[in-house]
């Protein structure tokens, strides 16, 4: 697939372009997000998860996606950044630090949240 350099380090663009038709054909509806998990440090104690509001869930995830580029934004990075809005209006979002038990984390996320796998 082609990348295109931007002018920062390690970074690039893929244009969804290059996808082809099959990346705007509709599709089924895909499946609700169930639960937006920002990952933090891990706990050697244990796992701990805290709650964010709608505001704090979108920094978060525009913090870890989104990034500086050259130019204006075009209308794909327009059309993420309204997509993780969506999610993050939407969507419960915690904070969590994993423990060393990772077998029961699915279950610890299931009783602290509600949201089942």
């Amino acid at each position: 697939m082609p990348l295109i350099p931007t002018g920062i380090e390690d970074t690039w663009q893929f244009p969804l372009a290059s996808l082809g038709p099959r990346a705007a054909e509709p599709r089924q509806r895909p499946l609700p997000t169930g639960l937006v998990v920002i990952l933090q440090k891990p706990n050697p104690r244990g796992h701990r998860c805290e709650a964010i509001d709608s505001a704090g869930a979108l920094a978060s995830l525009c913090q870890e996606n989104i990034h500086p580029t050259e130019g204006h934004a075009d209308r794909d990075a327009a059309a993420a950044f309204a997509a993780l809005g969506r999610l993050a209006l939407q969507t419960p979002a915690i904070y969590l630090s994993a423990g060393p038990d990772v077998e029961h984390l699915a279950e610890f996320l299931a009783a602290e949240t509600g949201v089942t796998p």
